[in-house]
């Protein structure tokens, strides 16, 4: 099986800067990496097709660690400017 995901980055309010896709097969650790800015001002989101955005973690790089099939979706990486 193959796991798709699309990595999106952007600034909150400004929408999608960029995005690439990453596969990678089941129980395959996947690393996605963010150079938007700090690590504590990046939030990591995952969106499945016709959902709402999921809050992950705050931090410059997200792993996935055994991904199944149930993990593919967009990831959002996003860059938080002003107060917290």
């Amino acid at each position: 099986l193959e796991i798709q995901m699309r990595l999106c980055g952007g600034v909150f309010g400004a929408g999608v800067i960029g995005a690439d896709d990453v596969s990678s097969t089941e129980g395959e650790s996947v690393t996605l990496r963010c150079s938007l800015g700090q690590s504590g001002s990046l939030r990591w989101y995952k969106q499945y097709p016709n959902r709402a955005l999921q809050y992950l973690e705050t931090t410059a790089v997200l792993t996935v660690r055994n991904p199944t099939l149930a993990d593919t979706a967009l990831y959002y990486c996003a860059l938080r400017v002003g107060a917290q």
